[in-house]
């Protein structure tokens, strides 16, 4: 199976034009975004701290991740995080998901970090497997309180 689009496929930092097929994309993980929001959302991020990148294909954008780097008590080394990543419904399985994980480390290691963590819902069976297979294995769970 092919990615849809035309061209090779690209990761790159998410610019504030690419809101209207980013928005999309977060809306389809289960968090509602309107275009709107995304410009303020990525320049609220710190740029030594944080990366937004998107996997393109042509001009489509087929795939988005979150990362997050910090300072841990626990670690001599910092940590990054994966905070987000989803890729277009019709473009899963095309290998895209794999290259966003690997930039993802390469991200992480270029910042000097000693692990690379990601959470997911108890109800995404299917991105645990997908997570395992590059190489990031089940370790514990995550407890989460949303506050008011």
């Amino acid at each position: 199976m092919t990615a849809p689009g035309a061209g090779e496929l690209r990761i790159r930092a998410a610019h504030a034009a690419d809101a209207p097929a980013v928005a999309p994309l977060i809306t389809e993980l289960g968090y509602p975004t309107e275009p709107s929001a995304i410009p303020s959302r990525l320049a609220a991020l710190d740029p030594e701290r944080d990366a937004i990148l998107v996997a393109t294909r042509g001009d489509a954008v087929l795939g988005v991740m979150g990362l997050h780097r910090f300072h841990v008590v626990h670690r001599a080394r910092p940590v990054a995080y994966i905070t987000l990543m989803v890729i277009a419904a019709g473009a899963r399985g095309t290998g895209i998901g794999r290259r966003l994980v690997e930039a993802a480390e390469g991200w992480a290691r270029e910042r000097g970090c000693e692990r690379l963590t990601v959470t997911s819902g108890a109800e995404r069976a299917g991105a645990h497997a997908f997570y395992e297979r590059c190489g990031i294995p089940y370790t514990g769970r995550r407890f989460s309180k949303t506050l008011a």
